[in-house]
């Protein structure tokens, strides 16, 4: 086989270490959240971290700035931590997750592991039951699903609504790249799209006239395919909408690291894109970007254009496959 599997302690919880033995790739996914914890690869200096990995189990379960979270059975936040759906209305609280949805708290199940060849699959599944969280009172099924291979990691993630009424349901994934002794600044992006979304100071879209025309001029923009735009000093935090496809059908953006000469292609099958450039993660100042493949807009719940698309009726469900590809420059 072409891959080396372990299971390892993680504090109280459980991980899944895969390794390539082609390509030194490495993934580690713990059951708290279905979270990983590290996904690193061999350059030329040696080990590298492709995105922000977790050092301990306490970093793990503060989960400061959402690092490489699943975010279900919504994402991002709401307007003024409530919505409304069939008529009632809803208020998140420090239990429930007033952003980026409960599953990142909760211990997911590992259903199976399964090796071939080309790929690794690793199956988390875990259960949102009605009396969990009086925010989402919905009995809904999440399961997430990694397939590592060499030089690619493809994620789904897969909600099933298990009661008798219909439910909201949306989600996405909050990966947070990182640049390891060099400034962001340096890394080159490119963005499929020329349309943001309108927020208001809370970061919530606007109800109307909500999407924005970038031109080539602005700090957001990153359309152009060659040449690709430095990050440079910008300071973003954007979501992206209308993403256009390649001819491959999938939406592709590209993070391309030029001092290592590394091109990560983060691919998704629809949805919008956010990227967002912190300041400081962990006392590093601009050395993580993230980039999350999501499949709606913030707010998703309370707005009227998307409210047939969230819902979810009774036996029915839906998937959302999104993923990293690994190429040299």
């Amino acid at each position: 086989m072409n891959f080396k599997i372990e299971t390892l302690p993680f504090g109280d919880f459980e991980s899944v270490k895969i390794t390539s033995l082609i390509s030194g790739d490495s993934l580690t996914v713990c059951n708290y959240g279905a979270t990983v914890t590290s996904y690193t690869y061999i350059t030329n200096q040696g080990g590298a971290d492709i995105l922000v990995p977790y050092h301990s189990p306490e970093q793990l379960i503060k989960g400061e700035a959402a690092v490489n979270w699943i975010m279900a059975p919504f994402s991002n936040r709401m307007r003024e931590g409530t919505y409304s759906f069939n008529g009632r209305s809803y208020h998140l609280n420090d239990q429930s997750g007033k952003s980026h949805g409960m599953v990142r708290k909760m211990i997911f199940k590992v259903e199976e592991i399964g090796q071939t060849e080309e790929e690794v699959i690793i199956k988390y599944h875990t259960q949102i039951s009605p009396e969990m969280f009086s925010a989402y009172p919905f009995h809904t099924g999440i399961a997430v699903t990694y397939r590592f291979r060499n030089k690619k990691l493809g994620l789904s993630i897969e909600g099933t609504n298990l009661g008798t009424d219909p439910l909201p349901f949306g989600c996405g994934w909050h990966p947070y790249f990182y640049s390891g002794g060099q400034l962001i600044n340096s890394f080159r992006l490119y963005i499929p799209s020329e349309e943001v979304v309108v927020t208001d100071q809370q970061l919530v879209p606007l109800q109307s006239n909500h999407i924005k025309k970038i031109s080539s001029d602005d700090i957001l923009y990153f359309a152009d395919p060659a040449p690709v735009r430095m990050i440079g000093d910008s300071v973003v935090n954007a979501c992206y909408t209308n993403l256009k496809p390649g001819q491959n059908g999938l939406i592709e953006s590209v993070l391309t690291d030029t001092i290592n000469k590394t091109a990560f292609r983060i691919f998704q099958e629809r949805g919008v894109f956010y990227a967002y450039t912190p300041e400081s993660l962990r006392g590093e100042k601009r050395k993580s970007i993230a980039l999350e493949p999501v499949e709606f807009i913030t707010d998703a719940f309370n707005r009227d254009e998307l409210k047939d698309q969230i819902v979810l009726l009774p036996g029915e469900k839906r998937s959302f496959e999104f993923g990293i590809i690994r190429g040299s420059l």
